[in-house]
């Protein structure tokens, strides 16, 4: 009897551990298809990310951001225009690769943000203007942080064209 019982508590306890059924890409589509309502986006946003180029990390980068349209409640599910500017460093010594700046249209849905850009900027190494456009997805896990990725193509360019994958978190005011 005293083995019968002790083989029903440690069934119980293992049945209470059991691992989740869950892997690592269905937690992140969980994540970034699910809404915290109690989390916005605000008019200020900078951040700090790395930017890579065919698997290769190309540079550091500091950005900040304006929304300078934002009519009220378009952070509940709206647009909005913002201004940005940003320095791109190469990681050793504080070398600076490029100063850019340019403007967005975001779409807003609570805690996350979807937004396309337009930057023009120089290219330090090479001596020469650029353009940039991209994509960008923010998503905020706390009320004053948010972490994003992005997608964009520069031109011209002095290769073949590899797109450029930005991986970045920041704060909002």
């Amino acid at each position: 009897m005293k083995k019968i019982i002790t083989a029903l508590l440690l069934t119980v306890a293992l049945a209470a551990c059991a691992q989740p059924t869950t892997n690592f890409l269905q937690s992140a589509q969980l994540y970034f298809t699910s809404v915290n309502t109690n989390y916005t986006f605000s008019r200020f946003l900078l951040w700090n990310g790395m930017n890579y180029q065919n698997n290769v990390n190309i540079s550091d980068e500091l950005v900040a951001s304006f929304d300078v349209y934002a009519p009220t409640n378009c952070y509940q599910g709206g647009l909005t225009a913002s201004l940005e500017g940003g320095m791109r460093n190469s990681g050793i010594a504080g070398t600076v690769v490029s100063g850019q700046g340019g403007a967005g249209l975001n779409y807003n849905y609570y805690d996350t943000r979807i937004g396309l850009y337009a930057d023009g900027g120089y290219d330090d190494p090479l001596h020469r203007g650029f353009a940039e456009v991209g994509l960008r997805l923010l998503k905020k896990p706390t009320a004053n942080t948010f972490l994003g990725t992005g997608l964009g193509l520069q031109f011209p360019t002095t290769g073949p064209q590899y797109p450029l994958v930005s991986v970045f978190g920041g704060v909002t005011f």
